[in-house]
């Protein structure tokens, strides 16, 4: 497991992203992002979202899929925000999360070829 510590909204809490290991054996390895918050109750986990797949099924038959993490602090009219990116095969696809009322809410999606 990797971990980094964020303030995703900029509120002087910092939450925790993880990349945990799901999964794994022979042909495959699964990994999954998440995010914690601390709240006055303990810590609840957020949000969470694909890190890495990948499945063999032989030496030729291979899947696999790479999942990026990038954040961005507020500014220029923007509140800060969080975007998930999964490769696969050659195509994108991106999702922008922005936190709103202590949640993180998506707010844009695309795909690409």
């Amino acid at each position: 497991m990797s971990t980094q510590i964020v303030d995703l909204d900029e509120d002087g809490v910092d939450e925790l992203v993880t990349d945990e290991i799901d999964g794994r054996g022979t042909g495959v390895l699964e990994r999954t992002f998440r995010i914690y918050r601390s709240t006055p109750s303990g810590v609840d986990q957020i949000w969470q979202g694909e890190s890495y797949s990948r499945r063999a099924a032989d030496e030729v038959h291979l899947t696999e899929k790479l999942g990026l993490l990038h954040f961005d602090h507020s500014g220029a009219g923007r509140p800060a925000r969080m975007v998930h990116a999964i490769i696969e095969n050659g195509r994108s696809a991106t999702s922008t999360w922005e936190v709103l009322n202590g949640q993180l809410r998506r707010t844009t999606g695309s795909d690409s070829r």
